[in-house]
């Protein structure tokens, strides 16, 4: 399968022979407005500008394969030598070219890159936030091309019972001064259609944060506004599959947020009563845009709360074991203070948390999410026998949730349900010796932390290539696990550390060590836009392989299934294996342990990808024809409950 790097240099002999079909202006001066169309799964560097693209991308049409009900993405860019102001973009309606069916124009997204700074191999400015809000100005770039350069997303939503075909369309952009130009877009759409979100088997794993979306927007904290602004990040999360959330019960954790969301309120006898108030309106957004998620860790145990280092023989001693943080809330006044809970392995101790757990029973039970309970965080350093003991007393039912370089089937005797771990994490295997299928475990959710050497992909970080990041879930499916764990969905630098650095809440207090969420890996997988949290290139990059990992699944379900595979046929079978198994051998031995090269990953981001996503989404249309309505050929849900 080294075939990637010799296509890397085959690519550019496309030939140019359509022509300058739509490069040449509709208006104005050619010579002052570029533009021309980028694959969506390459990174877009700030010296991409329009006089220096390939001739043979200019003449591209957008081109997007998909299926029902997905989400699919192209990309249009202008350049200028002068600023880009006043930048508009319109789109016609989708007409298919059999049967009369249309797309309608409302249907299509249109949003505009962020120059996000944080460059890629080569260490140049990239692009990375998608805002539908257009920059009021493009400014040439002084330190790189000289060239105002403006990349544009045309995102279509394909309808659940849209008509299977082939559609066209065009995408005119203008700019104040320079003219316009005009692209055309196609669209193919197979005849499968893409489960919900929610029912995605596969795990993203992104980790949300109020408190940096509060600093971010200067909004006060559990006001109107921030929850507003907490539906946008939930939303966004919930189009990908994120299957997991956390509720803070203790103050100062290593997600840097000063208070937990669960807060203790002082009663007129001078005892303390935990109030859910906050924690009840945050699960409501929950419910609203993620779903009846797998997984709610309530956040009650950190590892400075003393801790053992997993290998250790010996675990901390009792006297090192610390009572945890918590906030209090005074309801004359409504200010905060902080309080320490009693110290574990004590009577007070139960008594201290067995209301905590009983109410956020009742809370979950309320929305029926009883049976995604679960407590944490556990890491490289695990509870003490002791603290575990109290949580079982007071909730013997709620498993723990952990990251870990090793894994962890139980912590003293509690067993896991969301657990993650980077030594010996699945990765993709020569499937001619070994074939894996992280979506078949049923009961708990495997994931692997992101960074090299776990997950079949290696780490991930914002400066990685797109590819890496469209292949991301499969690879793990292929490794035999869901996906990842302790990704970041808005840890931005929201404040400034104690050398005047802007930086992460998280590890504001103390760090995870080797498993602390830092931009080796990913923080932030949305990005501050101008009303709110907005995705990035790199979260569609997720989303489009969490819709091509569903139709995988689909097939896979029914070549694993004897009657399935008997009505599909031994020859036909063997030919949708083949296609699966060219897939994985590519995850395998060219994008995994960090051998994405940026040849590799131009060849996968202009070639590959788009031809394999046209005969997985063809494959997964057949396979469901054939086995009929009936079939069960769909994406699994999660089913961890």
């Amino acid at each position: 399968m080294r075939f990637l790097t010799a296509l890397a240099m085959a690519v550019v002999t496309v030939s140019a022979a359509a022509g300058l079909a739509w490069g040449q202006p509709a208006t104005g001066d050619g010579l002052k407005l570029h533009a021309w169309t980028h694959p969506v799964a390459l990174k877009l560097a700030i010296s991409d500008c329009g006089d220096k693209a390939p001739i043979w991308e200019k003449t591209a049409p957008i081109v997007i394969v998909g299926a029902k009900g997905g989400v699919y993405s192209g990309q249009v860019v202008i350049s200028s030598p002068e600023p880009l102001t006043e930048i508009k973009v319109t789109v016609a309606d989708l007409k298919a070219d059999k049967g009369g069916g249309v797309i309608p124009a409302s249907a299509v997204q249109v949003r505009y890159a962020l120059l996000d700074g944080i460059g890629d191999y080569w260490r140049e400015p990239t692009f990375d936030g998608l805002d539908a809000a257009p920059p009021e100005e493009v400014k040439p770039h002084a330190k790189a091309t000289f060239m105002a350069v403006q990349p544009i997303w045309v995102t279509v939503r394909v309808p659940r019972d849209a008509q299977p075909g082939q559609y066209a369309s065009q995408v005119t952009v203008s700019v104040k001064g320079l003219g316009e130009r005009a692209a055309p877009l196609q669209l193919k759409v197979h005849d499968w259609t893409i489960p919900e979100p929610k029912d995605f088997a596969t795990e993203p794993g992104f980790t949300q944060s109020p408190e940096s979306v509060a600093m971010q927007y200067q909004a006060p904290l559990w006001s109107d506004k921030h929850f507003a602004l907490l539906a946008q990040s939930l939303q966004l999360l919930g189009e990908v599959g994120t299957k997991a959330v956390y509720i803070t019960a203790i103050a100062k954790t290593n997600f840097g947020n000063d208070h937990g969301m669960v807060r203790w309120v002082k009663q007129a006898d001078g005892s303390l009563k935990p109030d859910f108030a906050i924690v009840e309106k945050y699960l409501d957004l929950v419910v609203k845009h993620m779903g009846a998620v797998p997984v709610v860790v309530f956040y009650a145990w950190d590892i400075d709360l003393g801790s053992t280092m997993f290998y250790a023989k010996t675990q901390v001693s009792d006297e090192n074991i610390k009572g945890a943080t918590v906030s209090v809330l005074d309801p004359k006044t409504n200010e905060l203070s902080y309080t320490t809970a009693p110290k574990p392995g004590t009577p007070e101790s139960q008594a201290f948390w067995k209301p905590a757990f009983d109410g956020m029973r009742e809370v979950l039970k309320k929305r029926g999410l009883e049976k995604s309970f679960l407590v944490g965080t556990a890491s490289d350093m695990r509870p003490n026998k002791l603290i575990v003991g109290d949580f079982k007393a007071v909730a013997p039912d709620v498993p723990w949730a952990c990251c870990s370089h090793g894994f962890a089937n139980e912590l003293q005797g509690q067993p896991t349900r969301y657990v993650a771990s980077v030594w010996g994490s699945g990765r993709p295997t020569d499937p001619a010796k070994k074939r894996m299928y992280g979506w078949q475990e049923k009961t708990r959710l495997i994931m692997t932390f992101g960074r090299s050497g776990c997950g079949g992909i290696g780490k991930l970080s914002p400066g990685f290539p797109l590819a890496q990041h469209r292949l991301a879930l499969e690879g793990c499916l292929a490794g035999g696990i869901r996906g990842y764990m302790r990704f970041g969905a808005d840890f931005w630098p929201v404040f400034k550390n104690d050398r005047g650095r802007a930086a992460r809440l998280v590890d504001r207090f103390f760090g995870w060590g080797g498993l602390s969420m830092t931009d080796t890996n990913t923080c932030a997988i949305l990005a501050p836009g101008k009303d709110g949290p907005v995705a990035t290139e790199r979260y569609e990059m997720f989303r489009e392989c969490a819709q091509e990992c569903a139709a995988r699944i689909s097939i896979e379900k029914a070549l694993l299934d004897p009657a399935s595979r008997a009505r599909l046929g031994e020859e036909a079978a063997k030919g949708y294996q083949a296609m699966l198994d060219e897939r994985t051998l590519t995850l395998a031995t060219e994008v995994a342990e960090g051998k994405c090269t940026p040849q590799i990953a131009e060849a996968l981001g202009r070639k590959v990808i788009p031809e394999r996503s046209e005969k997985l989404y063809a494959a997964a249309a057949e396979v469901a024809k054939k086995l009929g309505p009936s079939a069960a050929t769909q994406a699994a849900p999660s089913e961890t409950h």
